[in-house]
């Protein structure tokens, strides 16, 4: 019994690690949302991984650019955006996904003084 527990833990260690999603699987994704609905794995997925970090970016260990999109933005509008976007920036498909939405979305809706999302006092 000792040997197969021990067989199955180290199988379940040498086991790789699932990759973090890239921009072009937020891409695919996206695609199968408009296609299939939101309410599907991609189109979940879609909705989580395309919707930029509305973060303090002073707290994160890397400086992504801030976006300011519209409030309401519709989940259509918001997969089409990315889309568009990966197809005139193919390569961001390549970096990871939280990257490649923020530079996406800092592009398409740059912040402006009356858009821009209040800091928080230092």
């Amino acid at each position: 019994m000792r040997y197969w527990l021990s067989l199955i833990s180290l199988t379940l260690v040498s086991l790789p690690a699932p990759a973090a999603p890239t921009g072009a699987d937020l891409e695919r994704a996206c695609s199968a949302a408009l296609r299939d609905g939101f309410s599907t794995g991609p189109g979940l997925a879609c909705l989580w991984y395309g919707t930029p970090c509305a973060c303090d970016k002073s707290a994160s260990l890397t400086a992504r650019p801030q976006s300011c999109p519209p409030p309401n933005l519709d989940e259509r509008i918001r997969a089409q955006v990315l889309i568009d976007g990966f197809a005139a920036r193919p390569e961001l498909r390549e970096s990871p996904v939280e990257d490649a939405v923020a530079t996406l979305f800092a592009e398409r809706f740059p912040c402006t003084e009356s858009t821009a999302k209040p800091q928080p006092p230092e």
